[in-house]
C-alpha cells in the first residue's frame, strides 16, 4: 500500500463554480411560477368581466362611437400588464427585504443572475394572456358565460405553470425557447448557470414574434365578437365575422 501511494497527490476541483444551487433554483422558479400564474388568473378574470359588463350595459357601442376598439384593446392590455408588473415588482421588493433582513445575503446573490430575466419574460408573457383573456370576454355575451370562454385560456395557464416548475433536463431545455413556456423556463435555465449569452436573448425574440402573431388574432376576434351582443360565441365563429 505504501508503495502504491508513494507520490500520489490528491486534488480538489471544484465544478461549475458559477452555477446556483439547485435548491435556491427549484425554490426562486417555483416563487416566480406561481406569481406570474397567479397573476395572470386574477388579472385576466377582472379583465374577462369588465369586457362582458360592457357588453351588457351596451357601453361598448357607445364607447366604439368614439374610440377605435383596437385602441380600446391596447389600452385594457397595457394596463393590465403595468398593474401585473407592479405587483410583481413589489413582492420581489418584499422578497428582498425578507432575505436581506434575515441574512440571506448569499442566498439573495445566488439567484440574482435570473431576477431580471424573470421580469422580462413575465412581461411579455402577461401581454399575451391579457390579449387572450379580452377576446374570451368578447366572446361571452352575460357574466354566466365568462367561465366557459375562458377556460381554454386558463388551462394554458396552469399548463405554462406546471411545466416550468416541474419539468428539467433536456424538457426544460426545449421548452426554454417555446413562447409562454420560456417565461418561467427559459428564466430558470439562466438561473440554474445553464444557458449560453444567445439563448435568453433568442427565446426573448421567439416570444415577441409569437406575441405580435397571438395580439393580431386575438385583437381580430375580440374587434369582431365584442359588437355582438345577441348570442355567446366560440372562437370559429368570430373568426368568420366581418369588422
Amino acid at each position: 500500500m505504501g508503495a502504491l501511494s508513494e507520490g500520489a497527490e490528491v486534488k480538489h476541483v471544484l465544478l461549475s463554480a458559477d452555477k446556483t444551487p439547485e435548491g435556491a433554483v427549484r425554490m426562486t422558479t417555483y416563487f416566480f411560477g406561481f406569481l406570474f400564474y397567479l397573476a395572470a388568473v386574477l388579472l385576466g378574470a377582472a379583465l374577462a368581466t369588465s369586457v362582458v359588463e360592457e357588453k351588457q350595459n351596451r357601453i361598448v357601442e357607445l364607447i366604439a362611437s368614439s374610440v377605435p376598439l383596437r385602441s380600446l384593446l391596447v389600452g385594457k392590455i397595457v394596463g393590465s400588464t403595468l398593474l401585473a408588473l407592479a405587483q410583481m415588482a413589489l413582492f420581489c421588493l418584499v422578497g428582498v427585504g425578507g432575505l436581506m433582513a434575515t441574512g440571506e445575503q448569499e442566498f439573495l446573490a445566488d439567484i440574482s443572475s435570473g431576477l431580471g430575466w424573470f421580469l422580462v419574460f413575465y412581461v411579455v408573457g402577461i401581454a399575451v394572456l391579457a390579449c387572450l383573456f379580452a377576446a374570451a370576454g368578447a366572446l361571452a355575451t352575460r357574466s354566466e358565460d365568462i367561465q366557459s370562454t375562458t377556460t381554454p385560456v386558463n388551462a394554458i395557464t396552469a399548463l405554462v405553470f406546471i411545466l416550468g416548475v416541474t419539468v428539467s433536463g433536456g424538457v426544460r431545455e426545449i421548452l426554454s425557447f417555446l413562447p409562454l413556456t420560456s417565461t418561467v423556463t427559459m428564466p430558470a435555465r439562466v438561473l440554474a448557470g445553464e444557458t449560453a449569452w444567445w439563448e435568453p436573448a433568442a427565446a426573448l425574440v421567439l416570444s415577441l414574434a409569437a406575441a405580435v402573431f397571438i395580439v393580431g388574432v386575438s385583437s381580430r376576434v375580440y374587434r369582431r365578437a365584442l359588437l355582438q351582443t345577441d348570442r355567446k360565441l366560440s372562437f370559429r365563429q368570430a373568426m368568420k365575422l366581418t369588422d
